[in-house]
């Protein structure tokens, strides 16, 4: 269902990072350098610690060591072009309901999104507007829906729910990119090929 939302520039996208001659080893995304998550959905390790002050909510991601600080105070949102990468997120209550709104992201998608239609998500940046709702509906758990708005990619805004339920224990230190020893050694194993390649045509 969601693919048959995807416009022509959607599709378009997702075929050119299926097929791009750009296929170095040089050519990886942000999240695959391990340098940034994008929304709570998006990163495969769910855990996260919430926690609030007067005037900020901050949704601190084990994954990378992300935080994502929303204020409260109805702050206006940057100013339209200054494009950021996890984009600039406006937090407020409606009743219990905390109700996150992103605008702003990166127009660089490419550098952002990967093949495969739930990575669209992310995909266009520059008319994309996320809607997040966090709602506590037992002392346990987290309703969790997101609201994707990108006419660039989708026909129509779609929405989506994932249940955050509440685990015991610590956030633990997620250094990746610091120990980043896989990708070292496979830009290491593209050059050896390289030269291997070279020699053999002398």
């Amino acid at each position: 269902r969601l693919t048959a939302n995807v416009t022509a520039y959607g599709r378009d996208f997702l075929a050119s990072r299926c097929t791009s001659a750009e296929t170095g080893v040089e050519i990886t995304g942000m999240k695959q350098a391990f340098l940034h998550v994008d929304a709570p959905w998006r990163t495969p390790v769910n855990e996260y610690q919430i926690f609030q002050t007067p005037d900020h909510v901050v949704i601190l991601v084990e994954m990378i060591h992300d935080a994502r600080i929303l204020p409260l105070d109805g702050r206006s949102h940057v100013p339209e072009g200054v494009g950021q990468w996890l984009g600039d997120s406006r937090a407020r209550w409606e009743d219990e309901t905390l109700v996150v709104e992103t605008t702003n992201f990166s127009p660089r998608a490419d550098e952002r999104a990967v093949s495969g239609p739930l990575h669209l998500v992310l995909a266009s940046g520059a008319q994309l507007h996320l809607v997040e709702r966090f709602t506590r509906v037992d002392a346990d758990t987290i309703d969790y829906r997101f609201t994707v708005n990108d006419p660039q990619t989708y026909a129509q805004p779609w929405t989506a729910s994932i249940p955050m339920s509440r685990i015991d224990g610590p956030l633990f230190e997620y250094a990746c990119h610091e120990g980043n020893y896989g990708l070292e050694n496979i830009l290491r194993g593209a050059r050896n090929q390289e030269r291997a390649a070279a020699a053999a045509h002398r």
